[in-house]
């Protein structure tokens, strides 16, 4: 008899169902350190944007700390809700009438599952655009167009090149001489491609227009745009914490769905099989 498609992730799905328990448990210390006011965390973010600190083109330590946390967290949980959706949708039975109560509730927690998984997914993908915002505003500010430059001149060159090929000079007649001024006016009709002979004269003139550009270090930065270089900061931080609290909530409630529903999440059409083989589930 075929071996059922569901035994090859049964076991990664009983890990997966256990370290998401676990996972809620040990991301709380981190979610708790977000909750800061943001009138406390908009002077911290103050002190640390200074005027100097942005034409150096300094990072903030606080998000650069934090989101790589966020991003392993993410990560980490979307694996997981992956693991499990995937053991769910190898459990749902063949297509047939009557019974279907107990395949309605198995699907309902599957897409539950997947719901969650692409949210935070959504999240983790978005990670990304803090640094390319923060890196636009700074690139504004001078933050990266001074380095190396400041004071400096560019010089960019162009040459133009003419040239003057003078007349033949004259050429001796001797018996036949119309013959030879004919030869010599076919001469000069020939194409320029012809290297030129003994008695032709040619000069070479360069003409060079050069392009000076300054760039300049700039002194200061608009006192405007450091407040709204502190306000994208504020706006970042608190969608880290958002991240974290929509993982949490997701975590909870994928673990609720499958602690109440496990007899038909795992057998549902009743009878023998995976839903009589214990809980392997530890909640609170």
């Amino acid at each position: 008899e075929m071996t059922s498609l569901s035994e090859y992730t049964r076991e990664s799905y009983k890990e997966a169902v256990d370290s998401l328990q676990d996972r809620y448990e040990k991301m709380q210390p981190l979610l708790k350190s977000f909750e800061v006011s943001s009138l406390d965390l908009r002077k911290k973010f103050s002190s640390e944007n200074t005027p100097e600190n942005i034409l150096e083109g300094a990072q903030n330590p606080t998000l650069k700390r934090l989101l790589p946390l966020v991003e392993n967290e993410l990560e980490g949980g979307c694996t997981l809700l992956w693991k499990i959706g995937r053991h769910i949708m190898l459990l749902t039975p063949g297509i047939e009438d009557g019974n279907n109560f107990g395949v309605d509730v198995q699907a309902t927690c599957l897409k539950t599952v997947q719901d969650k998984e692409s949210f935070l997914a959504g999240y983790l993908g978005d990670l990304g655009t803090y640094f390319w915002s923060r890196g636009q505003v700074m690139e504004k500010m001078g933050g990266t167009t001074w380095k190396g430059d400041g004071g400096t001149v560019v010089v960019e060159e162009e040459k133009e090149e003419d040239i003057d090929q003078a007349e033949e000079g004259d050429l001796e007649l001797s018996n036949g001489g119309d013959e030879k001024k004919s030869a010599a006016s076919k001469k000069r009709k020939s194409s320029a491609d012809e290297p030129s002979t003994s008695n032709k004269r040619t000069t070479k003139k360069t003409k060079t227009t050069t392009t000076k550009k300054i760039v300049q270090k700039p002194t200061k930065v608009l006192p405007d745009y450091v407040s709204y270089l502190v306000s994208l900061d504020l706006k970042w931080h608190a969608y880290l914490k958002d991240a974290l609290r929509q993982a949490s909530d997701a975590y909870l409630t994928v673990l609720d769905n499958l602690q109440k529903n496990k007899a038909k999440v795992e057998n549902p059409k009743g009878g023998s099989g995976e839903g009589g083989q214990g809980n392997h589930m530890s909640m609170f």
